[in-house]
């Protein structure tokens, strides 16, 4: 492989990445609170795993273990994880196979 189309690689999975994480981390509600957008906004950062996360994060620190945010964060966040090492491995498997 040339190194011209491994740079060329690398720029279109930097454009993917970029195109996902930057939604994500504005519909996670890291930068600015939810609750100042409009109600439409607030139903979409619903269907994004990192809405419960920064949630779940909020409610952490301040030092409630046992809340209802941290639970849903889990139940989101562990599910999300055990299928995207399950993609990841089995992509994996194939690209070293």
């Amino acid at each position: 492989m040339r190194a011209s189309s491994i740079h060329q690689d690398i720029g279109s999975l930097a454009a993917i990445v970029t195109s996902l994480q930057l939604p994500l981390t504005l519909l996670s509600g890291v930068l600015l609170p939810l609750s100042l957008g409009p109600k439409w906004l607030q139903t979409i950062a619903h269907v994004n795993p990192l809405y419960y996360t920064v949630e779940a994060s909020r409610v952490l620190a301040d030092g409630l273990i046992n809340s209802t945010e941290t639970i849903i964060a889990f139940g989101v966040i562990i599910p999300l994880t055990v299928i995207v090492l399950w993609w990841s491995t089995r992509v994996y498997k194939k690209v070293v196979a």
